[in-house]
């Protein structure tokens, strides 16, 4: 991008950087290895889809590049969907099941986690939720998180220098969710610069 012209949004040609530009199985290497350390486990499936899909990188293609990386990375079942993840991580992943870590956030519009999101595991997001997230015409609703899974979809609308945040869960959340919600939307509030309040439906 080039400095904008009022209202014309303008580009500028790019720096040369062929040279320090790394092997192309080197660099498709390491952007799955980022895929994976950030969205992992994931299906094939799931990894065509964030390249472009189709032609792109079919989920053939796909499954290639994750055995690509070799002993970097492992299959895992998870739920019945056959998934790939950072050997590194899996450790982590296999731990002893404690309490869960108590987060409750607010995503944005086309968030990049929701966008990239594994969404054939019910334990994230229900298979009956899913249109309500995933909406025609690719619309990705701003959604509730709590605990790493989709609990519900939220807006906001700011009228007369007020910003009323609206929260539709899929079902009841618990109280401390809610406390952070609250202040997820304060957060909010700030970055708008006006006052707020908080609803549910």
């Amino acid at each position: 991008f080039a400095p904008s012209d009022d209202r014309t949004v303008r580009f500028r040609r790019a720096p040369d950087t062929s040279a320090a530009r790394p092997p192309v199985d080197e660099a498709v290497n390491e952007l799955t290895r980022r895929y994976l350390a950030m969205y992992g486990p994931a299906r094939r499936d799931d990894l065509s889809r964030w390249w472009g899909g189709g032609s792109a990188l079919s989920a053939a293609k796909a499954q290639g590049r994750f055995e690509a990386l070799g002993d970097e990375a492992v299959a895992v079942d998870v739920e019945g969907e056959r998934c790939w993840m950072l050997a590194a991580d899996l450790a982590a992943a296999l731990g002893p099941a404690g309490d869960p870590p108590g987060a409750a956030r607010l995503l944005p519009l086309f968030d990049v986690w929701t966008v990239s999101l594994n969404r054939n595991v019910d334990a994230i997001l229900a298979r009956d939720h899913r249109p309500l997230v995933y909406r025609q015409a690719g619309w990705i609703s701003p959604v509730v998180l709590v605990d790493g899974a989709v609990a519900g979809t939220w807006k906001h609308e700011t009228t007369k220098g007020s910003t009323v945040v609206t929260i539709e869960p899929f079902g009841k959340l618990p109280r401390w969710a809610a406390d952070q919600l609250d202040a997820e939307a304060e957060r909010l509030r700030g970055f708008l610069g006006s006052p707020t309040s908080r609803g549910t439906s």
